[in-house]
């Protein structure tokens, strides 16, 4: 299986939960591709969409915090969001990048695919099972606009939070987030110390500020240092901020026991080698934590999702926090002296972490094949619908009733449709008749198109586009007793709202061989009309399942008005073809 795996450079969390899971994906022998959906775009798009993110958050976090706040209003609104818009634009992109590379099944590990990636399924661009992994312990804004086939959450006890905001319940997976198999391998604190070049029997704290190396870990750490008196060793890990690490060097440069890190490859094992660990709420790295099983001192959140993040922790046990930098120094060195809350702190952070979380969502062949059991059995529903839908013949039921008509005997060619409801039982009822028949082609396309679980781009679309039509012409439990379909392959085509313009295609046809090169009989216009339209059909820019929709509900039509007139039309039978020029000359010469 070959899997392509979507991040956004908005943070390291994002990445490294997607090369947790590339990795998880190798070890069982998926080929598994990390792709930044952002470098599809211009240039410098992805360069721009991180900057912006990165100079936001370490400059003004409380702007951050204001468009978090934002992104909670909107969400209220029934519509879709300006992110929604903003991400779909390279949805053309992304489903090109997948053909071409032909992936079977597509995870995000960041909101704005996820956004992509339903708008491709609404416009019946995506055809392969999507996963999103939600990287932080709360449902940001947002989530609720993507539709993607599962969601795989942090924890079990957020699926309701989830759900409240719009997320069907049974799409919820609670796997955990998926993190590198080093932190959930047994370590040594004695071995890894040694292997980091570290003291092996001094208490060690360990302070990192994320990949970017936001906060304030220069005022934390000075708080720590100056607290400590007995050898204590403290590691400092800046990430990519060269400038912070440059910084922290020169404040504690004559400071043995500070050890001032860069980017590292190796952060599991500081993690280990640890005995009490300050970071700040990234779900990512507090994940990592837990699985790591470190005693825990949550840092200033980024304000929004980090803030949630730190509630759910701190509200399990998982981790403790403060106010101001002096707070949380204390925290994390009375930690550090209690052994009894460490073993309390571990017990819960093992309760509710999951180490083999990278191994549950590599598991990608089970998620497909429920993806395509759940997929069936919604195209089961629909397509039943349309039949059942289409085999109500109103047509022959509301002139039996309101005016004890029977249109199949009242007219020679037995037809239960609304043209002979219209001279057997007058206009009134031939009308609502009319408006009946096109609406039960109309619903259960309606619906289907409407459906978030129904992708229109899917050959079984098509299906759902002949159901009602069928139904009407081969009626259930009196198949052999159907009409013509007319009014309802009308219906069928106004189901596809917004999108018009199938409908307008079989109208213009209709309106041609009526008005300006008038045919007669009337069952041959239908078929002219109808042949046409399946032709054109195949050469316009429908999608290939309404093209194939389209056909299959022109060539009922067509057998069924073809049966009618091979069995009611006299073998002799002429027509004419006659401009509508004509014909106006001829009404103005009885005149």
């Amino acid at each position: 299986m070959k899997v392509l795996i979507l991040s956004c450079n908005t943070g390291g969390g994002h990445n490294a939960a997607a090369s947790a899971l590339k990795e998880s994906l190798n070890f069982y022998h998926h080929e598994a591709e990390v792709l930044d959906l952002m470098s599809l775009g211009r240039k410098h798009t992805s360069a721009l969409v991180g900057g912006a993110y990165v100079k936001l958050v370490s400059v003004f976090p409380a702007g951050f915090g204001a468009l978090y706040q934002l992104g909670e209003l909107v969400r209220k609104f029934p519509w879709k969001s300006p992110v929604y818009y903003a991400n779909a634009r390279l949805g053309n992109a992304l489903a090109d990048y997948i053909d071409q590379n032909h992936f079977n099944a597509v995870v995000t590990t960041h909101l704005y695919p996820a956004e992509t990636l339903t708008w491709m399924k609404q416009k019946g661009r995506l055809t392969i099972p999507c996963v999103a992994i939600a990287t932080d312990y709360a449902c940001i804004p947002f989530w609720e606009e993507t539709n993607c086939d599962y969601y795989v959450v942090p924890h079990k006890d957020l699926i309701p939070e989830f759900a409240s905001c719009g997320i069907p319940e049974e799409k919820l997976l609670p796997l955990g987030i998926p993190v590198r198999p080093a932190f959930a391998r047994p370590a040594s604190k004695e071995d890894v110390r040694r292997h980091l070049g570290l003291p092996e029997d001094a208490p060690l704290f360990l302070v990192m500020s994320g990949s970017m190396g936001f906060g304030k870990v220069h005022l934390l750490a000075h708080e720590l240092v100056s607290r400590l008196k007995s050898g204590e060793q403290v590691v400092i890990i800046c990430g990519n901020n060269k400038k912070r690490a440059r910084s922290l060097r020169l404040q504690f440069h004559k400071n043995s026991n500070v050890h001032v890190v860069g980017f590292t490859r190796h952060v599991a094992e500081y993690m280990a080698a640890a005995d009490v660990l300050f970071t700040k709420p990234g779900g990512l790295s507090s994940t990592e934590a837990i699985v790591r099983r470190v005693p825990l001192i949550h840092t200033d959140p980024i304000p929004g999702c980090e803030t949630k993040n730190r509630a759910f922790f701190v509200s399990r046990g998982m981790s403790v926090t403060g106010t101001h930098q002096k707070e949380l120094a204390d925290a994390g060195i009375s930690l550090a002296k209690d052994d009894a809350r460490q073993i309390a702190m571990r017990d819960a952070q093992r309760e509710n972490s999951h180490p083999q979380a990278g191994t549950a969502i590599a598991s990608v062949r089970k998620i497909s094949f429920g993806v395509i059991l759940m997929r069936m059995t919604i195209y089961l529903f629909y397509l039943l619908f349309g039949y059942l839908s289409g085999s109500v013949l109103y047509s022959y039921l509301i002139p039996k009733h309101f005016c004890h008509v029977d249109v199949r005997t009242a007219n020679e060619d037995q037809n239960p449709g609304a043209f002979n409801a219209f001279s057997a039982a007058g206009p009134r009822v031939g009308l609502l008749c009319v408006l009946c028949d096109i609406g039960k082609g109309f619903l259960p396309v309606f619906l289907a198109v409407h459906s978030s679980a129904v992708s229109m781009g899917s050959w079984l679309f098509a299906l759902i586009l002949l159901a009602p039509v069928a139904g009407h012409a081969w009626p259930f439990l009196q198949p052999a007793k159907g009409g013509k379909a007319i009014s309802v392959s009308f219906g069928v085509l106004l189901g596809l709202l917004p999108d018009l313009r199938p409908a307008l295609l079989l109208a213009a046809f209709y309106l041609t061989f009526s008005l300006i090169l008038i045919i007669q009989p009337h069952n041959l216009r239908s078929i002219a009309s109808f042949a046409g339209f399946a032709a054109a059909a195949q050469i316009s820019r429908f999608l290939p399942s309404v093209r194939l929709g389209s056909l299959l509900v022109s060539l009922v039509v067509c057998y069924r008005h073809f049966f009618s007139f091979r069995r009611y039309e006299s073998e002799n039978v002429s027509f004419t073809i006659q401009s509508l020029s004509a014909k106006i000359r001829d009404k103005q010469k009885k005149h």
